[in-house]
């Protein structure tokens, strides 16, 4: 299992590596996936997709942030269709939840050198019509 800071130290490579919105989202996904998947290694149910196991395992932690790290993987699997293409700010909140869904399962704080560079709050989501 990784830890925390092993965790962080792979995002900021990512984040300070030259690569497409296309290329970090992809790393960035399979990132969260690897997470889900030590977390819920010993659940009974068996998920056929990283939607089923990021919500059991939101569900089952009691995880109160869920649209944020849920918008990130949706972002993220529509980057690496070549669907979506973030502008910086967008990019940053997706990291932010990631980052915060890391933290938050780990139960270890953020080193400073990301909290710095990501937004403080979370921007309101838009409603659907």
């Amino acid at each position: 299992m990784n830890t925390a800071d092993e965790l962080f130290d792979e995002l900021l490579q990512y984040h300070h590596a030259q690569w497409t919105p296309k290329q970090r989202y992809s790393r960035l996904y399979n990132l969260l996936d690897r997470v889900c998947k030590e977390f819920t290694r010993d659940f009974a149910a068996e998920y056929t997709s990283l939607f089923a196991r990021l919500y059991a395992l939101c569900a089952q932690k009691q995880y109160a942030h869920r649209t944020p790290i849920e918008l990130f993987r949706i972002h993220a699997q529509r980057a690496r269709k070549g669907e979506f293409e973030p502008d910086e700010e967008s990019y940053l909140y997706d990291l932010k939840a990631l980052c915060d869904f890391i933290s938050f399962l780990y139960q270890s704080p953020q080193p400073a050198v990301i909290r710095k560079m990501l937004p403080d709050g979370w921007r309101g989501y838009p409603k659907s019509q």
